[in-house]
């Protein structure tokens, strides 16, 4: 399975602009980050995180500098990622 995720950062950060922002209320705020995707291998016998990547490593040279910028600040603090991982049935 492969999925996106966010650090606690990136929750804190996403649910300010939401809010402020996007003209939500409280009810739109983001609940749940992790900031070690690591730890979900600790959930459940059978979970194990074959990757881990950030989430614009691939796809910022597409952009122009100025976004590229705001991508690689992101990447560097880890606030949003990529996970590959593997459940087997135990």
């Amino acid at each position: 399975m492969a999925f996106d995720y966010s650090s606690k950062k990136g929750i804190e950060i996403t649910n300010q602009r939401v809010l402020k922002e996007g003209g939500m209320n409280e009810g739109a705020r983001a609940k749940w980050g992790i900031d070690d995707i690591h730890e979900i291998e600790k959930w459940q016998p059978g979970i194990k995180v074959l990757e881990n990547m950030t989430m614009f490593a691939e796809h910022k040279k597409k952009y122009p500098l100025w976004k590229r910028l705001g991508m690689n600040i992101s990447d560097r603090m880890k606030i949003m990622s990529l996970a590959r991982i593997e459940i087997v049935s135990a």
